[in-house]
């Protein structure tokens, strides 16, 4: 049984989080039992405490027991948000060297004592299995003084700070994570691997523009970032939102502030056909770029775990104020718009999980309610086409891009339209490939060599209807790199068959 109290130096300047044990609190027959442990942001303000004790000021039944069992531990403060909370663990009891498996046990780190207001129950406590046999994400749940893992194994058992984490508890709202122990060094070097999500922790002190602090090198293996406040991809020099190009990079983002701060984290996506690396942060103490489009107001919606990027290009004579996403009359996602956007991007939280059509709405400032766009197209990277169709919730593209602009002579697309595709063509390392089904479908793809024996399975699974986009690595099922030449990649989808030819260099 632990109480919590309010400590307040003399001076009045220094306040610290207690957990007194029982060894103060409770009845004389079971203070034997139980330790005194002392968290607190100030070691000054646990130096007062021990003179006041020292000195008589402050009354214990046992001056030297108290002495010898009192902990001082440098504690700080890491702010929680409401909704879920993209973030990492800078500093660990376990960080003593440069080496980035040094790990503090998961229930010790996210123990609820470890927090301001102490949680009631961890509904959901994400992060991706980065190694190189891992999928991910792996998922921790605590419930009545109970931890439950999923896969519950000792991966999913450990913290590290490199890692970025995804957090929801209950109650949701402010609170804060105590941090204690050492933080990570610097300088230290970490992995990041093709064809996963790198969910990265970053530990510099301060903060700083995420390509600084990224630099030049590992930027060049990166296909897209993505935080919980912005998203950026690297791409062709198309129209981007307001403030969205960055200087001296080719990459576009949904904000012109894309800072990375102290106990944050981002998920790094690594280009598909290049080998793992290891990376370190970098510091070069640039000062962070200023926000300047407003967060949307007018539209409501939760934060979920993770979002989808829509890029929108508009079509309006005078843009709206925010434009909406919503899936069955819930809004999933909200964007401002400024008055120069030709396009914006609306980061929206479907989830991948409702077959339902996406519905937009603006919002002029004028109405209560918003105002239902009537039609609007979608893009198809596979023909270079907008389509007049839906675009559905659970799509599996990275960043599905619709126009409001009129497109009277383009076509109409439906779901029978497989839209099959494969890329880059000639390939090395890994594949890209994408289609469309409707719901129900049973969906196989494998690559076979140039006599048509198969070498690998690359899906094999029934889907709900909407539009896959897909990244295999090209080895052989039983292990071992392919030899450079021709190659077939065969679709089953729902019994309609289509194969196409794969070069690989």
């Amino acid at each position: 049984m632990r109480t919590k109290a309010q400590l307040t130096t003399l001076s009045g300047a220094v306040t610290a989080k207690l957990v007194l044990s029982c060894l103060l609190l409770c009845p004389s027959h079971i203070r034997s039992q139980h330790r005194v442990e002392l968290v607190l942001e100030k070691t000054d303000t646990c130096l007062a405490l021990s003179l006041l004790v020292e000195n008589n000021f402050l009354k214990v039944d046992d001056k030297h027991r108290f002495m010898d069992e009192l902990k001082c531990i440098k504690a700080e403060k890491l702010m929680l948000h409401k909704g879920t909370d993209w973030l990492s663990i800078p500093r660990l009891p376990s960080n003593s060297t440069s080496d980035w498996d040094e790990k503090d046990p998961a229930p010790t780190v996210w123990d609820r004592d470890n927090f301001e207001t102490p949680y009631t129950e961890v509904k959901d406590l994400y992060h991706w299995h980065t190694d190189a046999s891992g999928d991910g994400p792996y998922e921790v749940f605590w419930s009545q003084d109970s931890w439950t893992y999923y896969p519950d194994e000792g991966g999913n058992k450990s913290t590290w700070s490199y890692r970025g984490y995804q957090l929801d508890v209950v109650p949701d709202g402010e609170n804060y994570i105590y941090l204690t122990g050492n933080v990570k060094d610097p300088a230290t070097e970490f992995p990041l691997y093709h064809g996963k999500k790198n969910w990265v922790g970053y530990f510099l002190p301060g903060e700083q523009d995420v390509f600084d602090a990224l630099g030049a090198a590992t930027l060049a293996n990166l296909s897209n970032i993505k935080h919980r406040d912005y998203y950026c991809y690297k791409g062709p020099a198309i129209e981007a939102p307001t403030g969205g190009i960055v200087n001296g990079y080719p990459w576009r983002c949904d904000q012109q502030q894309t800072n990375i701060a102290y106990g944050d984290m981002v998920i790094l996506n690594v280009v598909g056909n290049i080998a793992d690396f290891d990376m370190a942060w970098q510091n070069p103490g640039s000062v962070p770029r200023d926000k300047i489009r407003p967060e949307p107001s007018h539209f409501e919606f939760a934060e979920a775990g993770t979002y989808t990027p829509i890029m929108i290009e508009l079509g309006y004579t005078v843009n709206p104020l925010e434009i909406g996403a919503f899936v069955n009359d819930s809004c999933m996602g909200a964007e401002s718009v400024m008055e120069s956007d030709t396009v914006i991007i609306l980061r929206a939280y479907l989830n991948g999980g409702n077959p339902d059509s996406v519905v937009f709405q603006d919002w002029d400032g004028t109405k209560s309610a918003g105002r239902k766009i009537k039609s609007y197209a979608v893009y198809d990277p596979s023909t270079g086409i907008y389509e007049n169709r839906a675009l559905w919730g659970n799509t599996h593209e990275e960043m599905p891009r619709v126009s409001f602009k009129k497109r009277d002579k383009e076509k109409k697309g439906g779901l029978m339209d497989h839209k099959i595709d494969i890329w880059p063509n000639p390939a090395s390392h890994a594949l890209n490939y994408s289609f469309a089904c409707d719901d129900g479908t049973d969906v196989r793809v494998t690559l076979l060599d140039v006599r048509g024996r198969q070498l690998k399975l690359l899906l094999d699974q029934r889907l709900t209807k909407g539009y896959y986009s897909q990244t295999a690595t090209l080895d052989r099922r039983t292990g071992g790199v392919l030899a450079p030449g021709l190659y077939f990649v065969r679709f089953d989808i729902g019994g309609f068959i289509d194969t196409k030819k794969l070069v690989i260099n």
